[in-house]
């Protein structure tokens, strides 16, 4: 009974203090820093751009769940930061990457991109096409 009556009070304490926080506190969170990487394959693909599931030159779309990834970039203080470049690299629908490093089993799939790059709008916006993550080796 005393066990539930400090949990309890506890949630409620963690409540009240998320409670007091602004909105626009929670929001302001920096990054947390990262390791290098991933490292650039020895050569670049030749279409680089925000859309991933449609490669210049290929009929073929990317195999996989098409999805709109969207997002923004902002300064310490919650304000956009625009003209800033904003890459992603990802595997395809067979947990393939299109790096020499990959011992995949799978075959790669030509018709996804692999990387793509985005600029940030005036508002920090930035919007990638590509496809729904899948499990791959080692993660």
């Amino acid at each position: 009974m005393e066990r539930d009556r400090r949990v309890f009070l506890k949630g409620l304490a963690t409540a009240s203090a998320l409670a007091a926080v602004p909105h626009w506190a929670a929001a302001a969170l920096l990054t947390p820093r990262q390791a290098e990487g991933p490292f650039y394959p020895p050569e670049l693909p030749l279409d680089d751009d925000n859309d991933l599931v449609h490669v210049r030159g290929r009929d073929e779309a990317a195999q996989g769940l098409k999805t709109n990834l969207t997002g923004r970039v902002l300064d310490r203080n919650g304000h956009p930061l625009s003209g800033v470049r904003v890459e992603i690299w990802q595997c395809d629908a067979n947990g393939r990457y299109r790096h020499p490093w990959d011992q995949g089993q799978q075959p790669i799939d030509p018709g996804f991109q692999g990387i793509g790059h985005a600029v940030t709008d005036a508002r920090g916006h930035y919007r990638f096409l590509t496809i729904k993550p899948v499990p791959y080796p080692g993660r």
